[in-house]
């Protein structure tokens, strides 16, 4: 069966301070998603876990190497397939919670009817439907990021990519839409490649999670987590993968901190 998403020998570099030349942020990426996974990606700061996921959703170019969805060569954006969520929900203040939720819709031509037929499914099920006249400002930031989620998954994609989504928030909050997003995933089966910089949240969603290494950033590491849900933070099997991940992830951590201390 062909994966969802393959990234083969996948290279990106950016320019770097004046003399300094270009800062390579990837290097020599290899990795093979499958559909329905959801798919974690933990590494340290700058180790280019943002930059992977802008090629894999075409809002970048690779300067080598290649990412494949089905199959076929990603070169561009395609909101048939990719859906992508931020840190930063990214609401419109003029927009209504509702006309949010329906702005990908809008520019795929949907009909008016059926924009507000999947953008209320979908505040429903994050209990926002009595919000849908709601204006940015009236909402929590926890409200906002269940928003721009609701707004990922209308778009109905096979794959959504999640770059630390609930990084800006409270520990509660984010332990909260954590699990709110995993109750969705395993009722919709959508491939999701989420971002995060932390362990516990790594275990507590992924079925598989990346370890990065320091800049230039290439998988070090593929854990699976295969303890079944929901997964308690006390539990053994919780802690042995704590304590396993931050071995790995030590090293690359002490790795980036010395990098920065010398530029």
């Amino acid at each position: 069966m062909i994966p969802k998403i393959e990234i083969r020998s996948l290279s990106k570099s950016f320019p770097g301070p004046v003399n300094h030349g270009r800062v390579h942020a990837l290097r020599d990426v290899d990795l093979t998603i499958e559909r329905g996974d959801f798919f974690v990606i933990l590494g340290p700061s700058g180790c280019g876990k943002s930059s992977l996921l802008n090629v894999v959703a075409g809002l970048a170019e690779a300067d080598g190497g290649e990412v494949l969805i089905d199959g076929e060569r990603v070169g561009r954006p395609n909101p048939q397939k990719v859906a992508m969520m931020f840190q930063e929900a990214v609401l419109y203040p003029w927009r209504t919670v509702l006309r949010n939720v329906e702005f990908g819709l809008e520019r795929r031509k949907i009909s008016a009817e059926e924009r507000r037929v999947r953008a209320l499914k979908y505040l429903r099920i994050v209990g926002l439907e009595s919000f849908a006249g709601a204006y940015p400002r009236q909402l929590s930031g926890g409200m906002s990021q269940r928003v721009a989620l609701c707004r990922a998954l209308a778009m109905e994609t096979e794959i959504i990519l999640m770059d630390e989504p609930f990084g800006a928030l409270d520990e509660q909050t984010r332990i909260l839409l954590g699990q709110e997003l995993v109750e969705i995933w395993s009722q919709v089966g959508k491939t999701i490649v989420f971002v995060t910089h932390s362990i516990t949240e790594a275990i507590s969603l992924g079925e598989h999670v990346a370890i990065f290494t320091a800049r230039p950033g290439s998988v070090k590491r593929i854990v699976p987590v295969n303890f079944p849900r929901p997964r308690k933070s006390g539990s053994p099997e919780f802690q042995n993968l704590v304590e396993l991940l931050w071995t790995e992830l030590r090293e690359e951590s002490m790795k980036a901190i010395g990098r920065e201390n010398l530029s």
